[in-house]
């Protein structure tokens, strides 16, 4: 908050909250710092037309800077949204230039390229799973994933589970 015009009042206030804020960044205790504020507002409250008003237009002020810091909020959401479908896209093109070219890995200096296909393993049935393809704790069934995705790899079918293959993904290393 801008101190260029703040009366004497407004000052004070400024003070006892930046030391309120530092005292909370710093890890400092900011209980001494917070009673500070409050009982310099107790005072405003209870004081002059003139401690009102610096008191309410120290208020204004931080009205202000949440409006503001909550438009910059916006903004970068957007930006970050904007950003990540970019990155998808980009993938995507990436993607699509080594399939077309038959390139399964690309490699650089520092960095490799690589077309991976993901696989889920989707639990359909708990209860269904074979005994030694779980842990059991007390009252639910938790799936030994990657035991089943070994047991279902290795060709031996698992009442319960499945294995879904997904979409070929780009993997940058």
């Amino acid at each position: 908050m801008s101190t260029a015009h703040a009366t004497f009042f407004e000052r004070q206030l400024i003070d006892a909250h930046d030391r309120l804020i530092e005292a909370r960044a710093t890890g400092v205790d900011s209980q001494a710092a917070a009673e500070e504020a409050r009982d310099l507002v107790e005072e405003y409250v209870r004081g002059t037309a003139d401690q009102l008003d610096a008191l309410r237009s120290f208020m204004g002020g931080l009205e202000v800077e949440l409006e503001s810091v909550n438009r910059e909020r916006e903004r970068l959401g957007r930006l970050a949204e904007e950003t990540d479908a970019d990155r998808r896209r980009f993938r995507a093109l990436i993607v699509g230039a080594m399939q077309r070219s038959g390139a399964r890995r690309v490699r650089g200096e520092r960095s490799h390229f690589f077309l991976s296909t993901w696989t889920e393993l989707r639990i359909t049935d708990a209860g269904a799973l074979p005994a030694e393809l779980v842990r059991v704790v007390p009252a639910e069934r938790i799936p030994l994933k990657r035991r089943i995705t070994a047991a279902i790899r290795s060709g031996t079918f698992v009442p319960g589970a499945q294995l879904i293959e997904g979409e070929e993904r780009l993997v940058i290393r």
